[in-house]
């Protein structure tokens, strides 16, 4: 990967370099010395770059349904059947769990 193609990648998901960072579990400076030249890309970064493409939207919808509930806009009917079983906290619960289990895993690609 070239320090283009991360820039390219962190504008694409409308990213600046702190929160890309986090995703990468990587800092800001560390971010800005890969899409300045000054570092080398690790092929791992590469790979949790490709790996959160995948995620991406994924992860949106399950953080964009987490706002939802937590501004009560989005309410589970309790009683019913199958998936409606839960609570709203536990759909909550599951929401987030989602999202921290796809985050650990772009982290753990990237090295951290």
């Amino acid at each position: 990967m070239k320090a283009k193609d991360l820039v390219d990648w962190r504008e694409r998901h409308a990213l600046n370099q702190t929160a890309a960072g986090e995703i990468l579990g990587k800092d800001r400076k560390t971010l800005y010395r890969y899409e300045s030249g000054e570092a080398e890309i690790p092929p791992a970064v590469e790979l949790a770059c490709g790996m959160f493409d995948r995620y991406a939207e994924t992860i949106k919808v399950n953080e964009a349904a987490i706002a939802k509930i937590d501004a009560g806009e989005l309410r589970i009917f309790e009683g019913l059947p199958g998936a409606h079983r839960d609570t709203t906290a536990e759909h909550r619960a599951r929401h987030v769990s989602s999202v921290q289990q796809a985050k650990a895993v772009i982290r753990r690609l990237a090295g951290k």
